[in-house]
């Protein structure tokens, strides 16, 4: 979806947290622990596989979890990563951009994960 041709990715020049370029290739390429990658492989339904962090009833994909879920709002404001009216032209537009620092704030979505997996921990906790 967001890469046409096979080549290096200069991104992985530009952040130098392992953490956070690790995060980020794994968003790019689906390798993630997102609704919309682990429900293919419990067998759901694309529909069944809502987000577990709101209550908007929709499929928990990279879309969603990047632009739309309201838990990531205060980090998508702190690192300048909102978007007037979030659509998938924005979002692939974002992903195959190499503005070094986009990029690097786009690494800052391994702390959107971490939250995403406290909250996972409180949720089957109760």
């Amino acid at each position: 979806m967001l890469k046409n041709v096979f080549n290096y990715e200069l991104y992985l020049n530009c952040i130098n947290n392992d953490a956070r370029r690790l995060t980020l290739t794994r968003f790019i390429i689906s390798s993630h622990s997102l609704s919309i990658e682990t429900g293919r492989y419990d067998g759901k339904n694309r529909n069944e596989r809502e987000c577990i962090l709101c209550i908007q009833s929709v499929c928990e994909s990279e879309y969603h979890f990047f632009l739309c879920c309201p838990l990531h709002k205060v980090l998508r404001n702190m690192y300048n990563m909102t978007s007037f009216w979030p659509n998938f032209n924005v979002f692939t537009n974002t992903l195959s951009n190499y503005n070094t620092p986009l990029i690097v704030n786009l690494a800052k979505l391994h702390e959107a994960f971490i939250l995403r997996q406290d909250m996972s921990n409180i949720s089957a906790a109760s």
